[in-house]
């Protein structure tokens, strides 16, 4: 949130810039890379979101897959490969978490991700 804050106050610095000082080559180079800005948090706001909860559908189907075969025997080689696929979507589910607790980052992620437990 702070990121596109940031921005915003950078492409108003420029166009006050451009209309009321005589910089208008930096108010107008100012506002052109704010607007950049802009559009690229916009874009990967865009983009993030879908792909977030796209993972959180593969989260719940990992876990269930999990929940699953815990039941069943296996070999150690089949617990090990278990084993490390909880480890890489429990990082995956931290990771997620501290950028949406982030106050830079918190508005590039949905917060449904708060939601999700560690894999036990």
């Amino acid at each position: 949130m702070l990121i596109i804050l940031i921005i915003a106050i950078i492409t108003l610095t420029g166009w006050l810039l451009h209309k009321y000082t005589n910089y208008d080559d930096l108010g107008g180079i100012t506002m052109i890379f704010g607007g950049i800005g802009i559009v690229f948090c916009l874009i990967f706001i865009a983009v993030n979101h879908p792909v977030t909860h796209r993972n959180i559908q593969k989260y719940h189907s990992v876990k269930k897959t999990i929940e699953d075969s815990r039941g069943t025997p296996m070999s150690n080689w089949e617990r090990a490969a278990l084993t490390n696929t909880i480890i890489e979507w429990n990082a995956n589910i931290a990771e997620a978490q501290y950028w949406n607790e982030n106050i830079w980052t918190d508005i590039f992620w949905p917060d449904e991700v708060m939601e999700l437990e560690p894999i036990k």
